[in-house]
């Protein structure tokens, strides 16, 4: 899909030289090491600079502890800090060995303060130890299709075999910020949580200038080690359309990141024709307390082209559907087929159509199915029956048959009637 998309985009680009001069033209002067800018729903690159070049991720590291806190944890859990926790050096919250914690508390920590003692203290409580917590988080990378991305710690202290890519971190904030609790948390400028044993609390307060700065800011995190320089990765909405921004060791970071989100809202535009969860379409049901189900993409089908292209004709979306009805039940999020949007006989890109709705089978129809499977049952006991009933029969004849000796059975002349 996203080669698809930006092979159009560059064939919309050098239809018009004097154009394509214009957009470049526009394109910001970015200092920091390596940058990428990104429609965040379908990861469609708008601005690169050597983003696949491995690098210190410092505290944007913690954006994968905490898609692993929310996915792998249970939020309401109370958590003991251990000694190794308290210990962890830096930015912290002056954890107490032994004092407990609800785990969304430390993930707030996490995300707001951006605190390394509540980020191990919270790996611990997950997944039993810092290190099986780790190795999930180089996996969960792996799934996401990050393989440029290595972890050792839960938290971005330097380490030579930490690091990832200003790519590779686009894709997991585009997939942290689905979940609701990381994008409200990351949004938040400042908060409170409990302090066990003090008379007051602790107040959190966030690192992302960017936030107060720039309209319809809202993520993600902030990093800087000495070995990263200052990190960013950022998310800017605006009219429903979200672009995420990665500066990866900038000499000027906020500066920076507003002229790269204002190049993107500036110069493109995002042609919507399906949102996430949104139904489009519906199928019939055979058997189901509701006559049709409704179909609901898995991810919005998008297209992002630059605002002075007019080639925003002749793209049509076209529904491929598994079957054209079916029989209850039907589970919600079961693949019913593929929403593909396509020019001419060219497919530019496709989304998963989900279910969006548990269907169960009608009473009736339960009842209905209940006595077809007894008759089944019946026949089936029938014929298995008379099948034993023939075979013995056969048998016995057999047996019967094979104690005569052939002179037994040659009929006797002496006792024929005459």
């Amino acid at each position: 899909m996203r080669a698809g998309i930006a092979a159009l985009v560059a064939a919309i680009i050098t239809t018009s030289c004097a154009a394509a001069a214009h957009a470049r033209a526009d394109a910001p002067r970015i200092e920091a090491t390596a940058a990428i800018l990104v429609d965040a729903e379908t990861g469609q690159v708008l601005y690169e600079k050597n983003a696949d070049e491995r690098r210190s991720i410092a505290s944007t590291t913690k954006i994968m502890t905490a898609l692993l806190i929310i996915e792998r944890g249970q939020l309401d859990a109370v958590c003991s800090v251990s000694k190794r926790a308290a210990e962890t050096p830096q930015s912290s919250i002056s954890l107490d060995p032994g004092e407990r914690l609800r785990l969304d508390d430390l993930l707030a920590a996490v995300l707001v303060k951006s605190a390394n003692d509540a980020a191990v203290a919270a790996a611990e409580a997950v997944a039993g130890s810092e290190r099986a917590f780790v190795d999930t988080m180089n996996q969960r990378a792996r799934e996401l299709g990050a393989t440029n991305t290595h972890f050792t710690n839960p938290h971005g202290l330097y380490d030579a075999e930490h690091f990832s890519t200003a790519r590779d971190l686009a894709l997991m904030a585009r997939e942290a910020m689905h979940s609701p609790r990381f994008a409200d948390l990351v949004s938040t400028k400042s908060c409170t949580i409990p302090w066990p044993g003090k008379d007051c609390e602790r107040r959190l307060a966030n690192k992302n200038r960017l936030l107060s700065l720039m309209p319809g800011a809202d993520g993600v995190k902030t990093g800087y080690v000495k070995e990263s320089g200052p990190c960013l990765v950022a998310s800017v909405t605006r009219d429903g359309w979200r672009l995420m921004a990665v500066l990866l060791d900038s000499p000027d970071l906020w500066t920076e990141a507003e002229a790269l989100l204002g190049y993107g809202f500036d110069n493109f535009r995002a042609l919507q024709f399906a949102q996430r969860g949104k139904p489009v379409a519906s199928v019939e049901v055979q058997g189901g307390e509701s006559p049709r189900v409704p179909l609901v993409p898995s991810a919005s089908l998008m297209l992002v082209l630059p605002k002075w292209s007019r080639q925003d004709y002749g793209y049509m979306p076209r529904i491929d559907l598994s079957r054209s009805r079916l029989g209850a039940p039907v589970r919600a999020g079961q693949q019913m087929g593929r929403m593909v949007l396509v020019a001419g006989d060219t497919e530019l890109a496709a989304v998963d159509l989900l279910a969006g709705e548990t269907i169960p089978r009608s009473l009736l129809s339960s009842i209905w199915l209940g006595m077809s499977r007894t008759m089944l049952c019946l026949v089936a006991a029938v014929i298995a029956v008379r099948g034993y009933s023939v075979a013995t029969k056969k048998h016995r004849t057999r047996r019967i048959h094979v104690r005569l000796t052939p002179a037994q059975r040659e009929p006797r002349s002496d006792i024929l009637p005459q």
